[in-house]
């Protein structure tokens, strides 16, 4: 007898009853996928079976053939565009949208999207976020925003940075509105005080009250 445990992602859909009898134990599991409509057989020996600590449980056809993702999974358009089961555990971010939107889409974690990309979202275990972007970037180190960063993005792109970002000086309001960029940092964002309401409106980080407290203690004399 087997123990599946610590598992992101645990599929059963396609599994025999044989097989499935030869389970003792499913544990700590954050999605586990049945089939949609099992027989007596694959039933009873499920039934049988102990289960502790499952975060999500989804279903699908014994036939159907799933692409899943974990950790951090970027969509394209190209893969949304295929009529395919997607499932994704951790954080998901919808790329771009596709002409059209074929894929069904299951997200444990974090799912990230267009406002009103009309996507066929199976299912969202967790945190749901549309966000104002028709396009995406990211980037894995610090990055400052410059006039020449903002003239290379596209119009409405989301730029998502582990790191810190920085919006140079020389970066009006006037450009910002131009590009519509949407600024997410998953430590901080600086910036200076006369671009700190469209950060605020189109930007994303752990505390932006710091942020905001941060930009005005900066204009007090040192002694």
């Amino acid at each position: 007898m087997s123990v599946y445990k610590n598992l992101v992602v645990c599929d059963l859909h396609q599994m025999l009853p044989q097989a499935l009898a030869e389970i003792e134990e499913i544990k700590n599991v954050t999605l586990l996928i049945l089939p949609e409509h099992p027989d007596i057989e694959f039933a009873k020996a499920y039934g049988a079976i102990k289960k502790k600590n499952i975060v999500a449980t989804v279903f699908y056809p014994a036939d159907a053939l799933l692409t899943t993702f974990s950790g951090s999974t970027v969509l394209s358009a190209k893969l949304l565009e295929q009529d395919i089961h997607i499932v994704s555990t951790g954080r998901t971010i919808v790329e771009e949208l596709p002409q059209k939107w074929n894929a069904k889409v299951n997200a444990v974690g974090q799912l990230i999207y267009p406002k009103g990309s009309g996507g066929i979202f199976d299912s969202v275990t967790g945190e749901c976020l549309g966000l104002d972007y028709e396009h995406y970037v990211s980037i894995s180190e610090e990055v400052t925003i410059t006039p020449d960063f903002l003239n290379l993005l596209e119009k409405k792109t989301l730029v998502h940075c582990s790191e810190e970002i920085s919006i140079a000086a020389e970066v009006t309001l006037e450009m910002l509105t131009e590009k519509m960029p949407y600024l997410w940092s998953d430590k901080k964002i600086l910036c200076e005080k006369e671009v700190l309401p469209f950060v605020r409106l189109r930007g994303k980080e752990p505390s932006k009250m710091e942020l905001a407290m941060m930009q005005e203690q900066s204009d007090v004399p040192k002694i």
